[in-house]
């Protein structure tokens, strides 16, 4: 399946173009945490708030009943049930998994079920996984072990590829990107890096002794070998929150 992107130009759409979002990121190293706000539509103020030590929001948001509750899922693998009143917690459940799709309230033959995908988030770090969690007020199952919690320190997150050496930047419909963002080599492996973005870029490495590829157009392709084991994290330097990871063994 093809993926087409639009771009707007004054009242019409042009089918094709890339857009150029995606990828942004906190500076490696940075602290992240994350808030889930209760605003009072009369005040516009806060209500309530709950803090957490990881980033939150790059899932699918919460869902609210008409009987006042708050359902949402986090990425450390647990779902919540809150007074949408005051936030208290009254309902707390470990899926085992990132839970961060919105949770879905449906009725069948006069029940009502709360249900909720939980597979995961590369945006965030939250555990894959590839589950749909159903609740009742007869369910019986016990919750599941909590997954690896998600970072609370900024870098290169999602799968790790294993073996891959040629990483793209700027691939698909997102420019500020390296794909894949992590890989894990032998010593000795040389890595290509090509720019099929739209924009110049490079691979650029945070570490003493450095190396570059300098800076690519569109189309280059310039390759580093990497002898010495090690964890070795790169940037684009004109576009410092794009980062990626290379592993070597």
């Amino acid at each position: 399946m093809r993926t087409s992107a639009f771009t707007r130009y004054g009242n019409k759409y042009v089918n094709g173009l890339r857009y150029t979002g995606g990828g942004q990121a906190a500076p490696i190293g940075s602290t992240m945490s994350g808030t889930f706000t209760a605003i009072d539509a009369k005040t516009n103020k806060i209500a309530w708030q709950h803090k957490t030590p990881y980033r939150i929001g790059g899932g699918g948001g919460s869902t609210v009943t008409a009987g006042g509750l708050v359902l949402r899922g986090e990425p450390d693998g647990n779902f919540l049930a809150l007074d949408a009143k005051t936030g208290q917690e009254l309902f707390r459940f470990q899926t085992g998994f990132g839970a961060d799709a919105p949770p879905v309230v449906y009725e069948m033959d006069g029940e009502q079920f709360i249900a909720i995908a939980t597979g995961g988030n590369q945006l965030q770090g939250s555990s894959y996984g590839d589950a749909v969690w159903t609740f009742s007020l007869k369910g019986q199952l016990s919750p599941l072990w909590p997954p690896p919690p998600p970072q609370t320190v900024a870098g290169p997150i999602g799968p790790i590829a294993v073996g891959v050496d040629a990483i793209k930047i700027g691939a698909g419909n997102t420019e500020y990107s390296f794909a894949p963002a992590r890989t894990r080599i032998k010593s000795g492996t040389t890595v290509s890096f090509t720019n099929v973005g739209d924009i110049p870029h490079d691979a650029s490495a945070l570490q003493k002794e450095g190396w570059s590829t300098g800076a690519l157009a569109k189309g280059e392709t310039k390759t580093v070998t990497f002898n010495k084991p090690g964890v070795y994290y790169y940037i684009c330097t004109p576009h410092p929150w794009m980062y990626g990871q290379v592993i070597v063994e």
